[in-house]
């Protein structure tokens, strides 16, 4: 798990793989592949996380376009609604927010979830990309906002009609129409 934590704060979820991890710990990758079924499982294992969120988001991403908003929203706040969840989430966003070798690992896992995951269903390319992004940084701001800063229009509602109330805007960044902007940076930081 130590080795696993380093490699991941060192070079982020992506670049990692079984084989890197392995050496750093020496020993044989077949170990490794033993006990995790991939990196995603690991990445739980590290953080404490009481649910994998890439089950839950590839749960999320079958079924048809039409409505992916809907199903990515229920399931991220669904899942936040859960209090052990909640709990271990919150101190997951507040590492991330932080600049230790840990608050990379979260970032990267998360953003490979969020964003090149959703990508992937939309087709990928700059443009997929783009969606991706946008439909994360509202996500991620409606968490923000009901679960960790408790805006009371946000926080006060049922999870039921925050869900309303939120997935049309991650529906409208997945495929509504987008102003002509310069996609060609996308992926550079």
């Amino acid at each position: 798990m130590a080795a696993a934590e380093e490699e991941f704060s060192q070079v982020g979820f992506e670049a990692s793989s079984f084989r890197s991890i392995a050496r750093r710990a020496a020993v044989d990758p077949s170990l490794v592949h033993h006990y995790f079924a991939d990196k995603s499982e690991l990445v739980v294992e590290v953080l404490r996380l009481p649910v994998n969120p890439a089950q839950l988001l590839a749960e999320a991403l079958q079924g048809p376009r039409e409505g992916l908003g809907l199903r990515v929203t229920t399931t991220l706040f669904g899942a936040w609604e859960d209090p052990i969840v909640r709990k271990r989430a919150l101190v997951m966003v507040r590492t991330a927010m932080g600049s230790s070798p840990v608050s990379t690992v979260v970032r990267s896992f998360f953003l490979s979830l969020l964003v090149d995951r959703v990508a992937e269903v939309l087709g990928g390319g700059s443009e997929a990309k783009l969606r991706a992004g946008l439909a994360a940084s509202r996500l991620l701001g409606a968490v923000m906002a009901r679960y960790v800063v408790h805006v009371p229009a946000l926080a006060s509602l049922t999870v039921e009609d925050a869900i309303a109330l939120v997935s049309p805007s991650i529906e409208d960044a997945l495929s509504g129409v987008l102003p002509d902007v310069d996609t060609d940076h996308l992926g550079r930081e």
